[in-house]
């Protein structure tokens, strides 16, 4: 490998066969200085509007919009990309949308020339704006005039802030953080926190095209999921949680969803993606909020126990070893809080309440027919009769919230499969039971309740419905 260019080997890792290569033989050494010197993902916010980073971005979606309509790296042929593949409420949701900015990524190194680039990423838990790099008018590549949010709209705290996503992180199941399993790419499983609360959010809350599958076409886009890619880095590699060894995840290939850097269609599993952070780019260290600890680079001689922690992964299971149901073929509309109640067994609930106990309790919120609107969420409390939009989040009976996102093209979902929504409870009952506000042996009443997606908008009048709502009861 003497004499190999930093170019060579960047390109190199667009073929998935030498990314394993590298990974398995270390390389030599111009190659280990070449992981080294990665491109290096930043904060959006902690940009000037006129760093090269911005400037190449913008220049990259320019050369795309220009390309011939037939040409796979076409800016709209990218977002048919994510219309005819994307997988969501599964847990190919995050390989899959790794390996689409990756390859993004590198088509726009090839067309500006730049190999140092690096998509940006934009931290909401810190900036809950849309950056102002993407406003401006029809004369800024980056803006898209289709948007729901203004400049001065805010997001909610109570799907991107500091304790929702530290929280979220915070979560060592994978099943739990990462979404659902599922044999198919787009089968409809359980909804992971990551995806259910600030990812599904943020779409609904930027609104237009982002609130659609072909989000994409909103250069916001590539820059929201980059967020979620650094969670994820963030979860899996700096917080040191695992990834789910199950082969049906592992083993699965994408089979030309994407294309390379010159227009060929490839084919990645999901076994190579679990390597690009440490091999394809990393990210900076910037602290917005609190998501993202700093990130340290890793020193090349502790790569070879990362990289068996990542590839390797652990076994994962999330079951219910017992299940009570409260209501069926429910549907929440706007400005009336949905309410369940029902008996809870003191043997059922002691294992719960009790302090640092391993039992958990969660909501089930089963088989949800997605709206094709997604410009509102859902909160849930325990106990608050009187909950309503306005009702804070440091409420003591508020418990969790849940967005929407892709009801627009349900016929995407594999035919029959419908996506669930869990909410864990077992914190509020905690700090409920010991305040007086719930009892042994009394009634346990679920108000779920619609939020709109911009604080500051009226509630608009949605609503959504679902299979079934349940008490599901985990060692």
């Amino acid at each position: 490998m003497e004499g190999l260019t930093r170019r060579d080997f960047l390109k190199s890792l667009g073929n998935s066969a030498a990314l394993l290569l590298l990974a398995s033989t270390g390389g030599c050494e111009a190659i280990l200085q070449a992981i080294r010197d990665r491109p290096v993902r930043r904060c959006i916010s902690s940009l000037a509007a006129n760093d090269p980073i911005i400037e190449t971005y913008k220049a990259a979606i320019s050369a795309m919009q220009a390309l011939p309509a037939g040409d796979l790296r076409n800016w709209t042929k990218q977002a048919e990309i994510h219309l005819n593949h994307c997988p969501h409420s599964n847990w190919f949701f995050l390989p899959w949308h790794r390996a689409y900015l990756f390859y993004f990524e590198k088509i726009c190194q090839k067309l500006t020339g730049n190999q140092d680039f690096a998509l940006p990423y934009w931290n909401w838990t810190g900036d809950k704006h849309v950056p102002a790099v993407f406003w401006g008018g029809a004369g800024n590549p980056l803006f898209d005039a289709n948007r729901s949010a203004t400049q001065s709209s805010v997001i909610s705290d109570a799907v991107v802030g500091q304790t929702v996503v530290d929280d979220i992180l915070n979560e060592p199941n994978f099943l739990l953080f990462a979404s659902g399993m599922s044999t198919t790419q787009r089968g409809a499983s359980t909804y992971g926190r990551l995806e259910a609360t600030p990812h599904n959010s943020v779409h609904g809350f930027v609104g237009g095209d982002m609130g659609t599958f072909m989000s994409p076409l909103d250069p916001v886009f590539w820059t929201h999921h980059n967020m979620i890619e650094r969670c994820w880095v963030d979860w899996n590699i700096v917080r040191h949680h695992a990834n789910t060894n199950d082969t049906t995840w592992s083993n699965f290939t994408f089979t030309g969803d994407f294309c390379d850097a010159d227009g060929n269609p490839v084919n990645i599993n999901v076994l190579t993606t679990l390597l690009m952070p440490l091999l394809s780019y990393q990210y900076d260290n910037v602290v917005l909020g609190s998501c993202g600890v700093n990130f340290k680079a890793q020193a090349m001689a502790d790569t070879a126990e990362l990289r068996k922690f990542l590839q390797d992964g652990a076994a994962v299971k999330f079951e219910f070893h017992r299940q009570v149901e409260l209501a069926r073929a429910v549907e929440v509309q706007a400005n009336t809080a949905s309410q369940h109640s029902l008996q809870v067994e003191s043997n059922l609930l002691q294992p719960i309440i009790t302090p640092h106990a391993p039992d958990r309790l969660f909501l089930t919120i089963d088989q949800v027919n997605l709206p094709k609107e997604n410009d509102f969420f859902a909160r849930v409390f325990i106990n608050k009769p009187d909950a309503n939009a306005t009702t804070p989040i440091t409420d003591p009976h508020y418990a969790g919230s849940f967005a929407f996102f892709g009801g627009d093209h349900a016929e995407h979902t594999q035919a029959g499969t419908y996506p669930s929504y869990l909410v864990d409870i077992t914190s509020t009952l905690r700090k409920l039971i010991p305040a007086g506000q719930l009892t042994t042996m009394t009634k346990m009443d679920v108000q779920i309740v619609l939020v709109p997606a911009i604080e500051t908008a009226p509630v608009p009048q949605r609503k959504f419905s679902f299979k079934q709502l349940r008490l599901g009861f985990v060692h």
